[in-house]
């Protein structure tokens, strides 16, 4: 989702979020849809990636399939502020600033029950989508910067990664790291002078 469109790239207002959350936790979408949390996760992912991921795409995966609009005033209601959200994030990426995310960084020993490991879970899944894009380049490079969310999300039965994500304090440690590592990914892919020029990767593991 890196063009610009007519969408307001500004952040959404509570309320606005508020909508958002309640149409995906209503029957108009899969049980297996994201909550807003893992929604801005997907986005963030489809931000930063190498290749464009429009709204029409994004909208059936952040809800798990199609979503049953009541009408189509409701559709063109929730996909803007779908694409609001993604433009918000963009713009907030290209500023060259920390991203925000809506969750704490600061979790506790209970990670599976942590709105962050939602918004990892939800980033991973963008990936997933333009997978061999985003490591066809440099894999070793790309994936030490994805480490984190890919520790934080419990997707991954890897050695390395089960035995870090049982480490409390070494995940702390990660969870930190997220936006270091959100700006570094997006100058790799968006502006590689810059990340070669201006960004050292974040030590990461």
């Amino acid at each position: 989702m890196n063009k610009k469109t007519d969408a307001s790239d500004r952040p959404l207002t509570s309320d606005e979020i508020s909508r958002l959350e309640e149409f995906l936790l209503s029957d108009q979408v899969s049980d297996e849809a994201f909550d807003y949390t893992g929604a801005h996760g997907f986005l963030t992912a489809a931000n930063i990636g190498p290749d464009a991921i429009d709204i029409g795409e994004a909208l059936p995966e952040i809800c798990a399939g199609d979503p049953g609009f009541a009408s189509d005033i409701e559709a063109r209601e929730v996909t803007a502020l779908f694409e609001q959200l993604s433009n918000s994030i963009s713009r907030e990426l290209y500023s060259g600033e920390s991203i925000q995310l809506p969750c704490d960084l600061k979790i506790d020993d209970r990670i599976e029950f942590s709105e962050l490991r939602g918004w990892c879970i939800g980033f991973m899944d963008g990936i997933h989508l333009r997978e061999d894009l985003w490591f066809q380049l440099d894999e070793e490079l790309v994936g030490g910067l994805v480490f984190p969310m890919a520790v934080i999300s419990g997707l991954f039965d890897e050695e390395e990664i089960q035995a870090v994500g049982e480490n409390p304090e070494r995940v702390s440690q990660l969870a930190e790291k997220i936006p270091e590592a959100l700006t570094a990914l997006y100058l790799y892919f968006q502006d590689p002078q810059g990340f070669s020029d201006g960004i050292k990767p974040p030590r990461l593991h």
